[in-house]
């Protein structure tokens, strides 16, 4: 993980938290071990890892969308949107785009 004015990789106390809260505990044991296994991979690859496909808890990562006067396929257009003005902004030169 880069930290601002850290000069390189840095390890953040707690860096599981997050993740802990939306996976099942073998999965992030699994994935734990996995990115032990593989220290070589580079921070995308590592992201790409596809731990929360299989050991996800629904419940935590599916969000009900409750907005008066919105149908659902309203919702999806504009987080398709966004998504692509994302990937336009990212794809900018000069810019370096920072996601979770």
């Amino acid at each position: 993980m880069r930290v601002a004015a850290s000069g390189g990789a840095t390890d953040l106390a707690g860096g599981d938290a997050v993740l802990a809260k939306v996976i099942t505990p073998g999965g992030l044991a699994r994935l734990n071990g996995f990115l032990a296994d593989s220290p070589a991979l580079d921070p995308a690859a590592r992201r790409r890892a596809a731990f929360l496909d299989k050991y996800a808890i629904p419940e935590a990562v599916e969000e009900e969308t409750d907005l008066p006067g919105w149908a659902g396929g309203q919702i999806e257009t504009r987080t398709d949107r966004h998504a692509e003005d994302i990937a336009a902004i990212a794809a900018m030169p000069g810019i370096r785009f920072l996601a979770a």
